[in-house]
């Protein structure tokens, strides 16, 4: 179960129907989803926390991919930000700014 909920399950409606005329952003049944998860669920679409977690969560493939190519960019901007200073205090030094 997500420890957010953990202790403020007791706190939420026990249906769909009950949050939605209570206005609240969560539920929590006590049931299992369709993948496993006893979790809270949204009110606005009944998808339970667990699995909405699950599909942001990048596979290990595509954090590779993201991570080889932010790399050199992320050189890339600290060289661009080292000329800058650099740019920045030579201007100081000779009394331009």
């Amino acid at each position: 179960m997500n420890d957010y909920f953990h202790d403020q399950n007791d706190s939420l409606p026990r249906s769909r129907a009950a949050a939605l005329q209570n206005d609240s952003r969560y539920y929590y049944t006590g049931k299992l989803c369709k993948r496993g998860h006893r979790d809270a669920r949204l009110t606005s679409n009944g998808t339970c926390l667990g699995c909405t977690k699950s599909e942001f969560r990048l596979d290990s493939k595509t954090a590779m991919v993201l991570q080889r190519h932010l790399e050199p960019l992320r050189t890339r901007i600290a060289q661009l930000e080292l000329q800058v200073y650099n740019l920045n205090k030579k201007l100081h030094a000779c009394g331009i700014r």
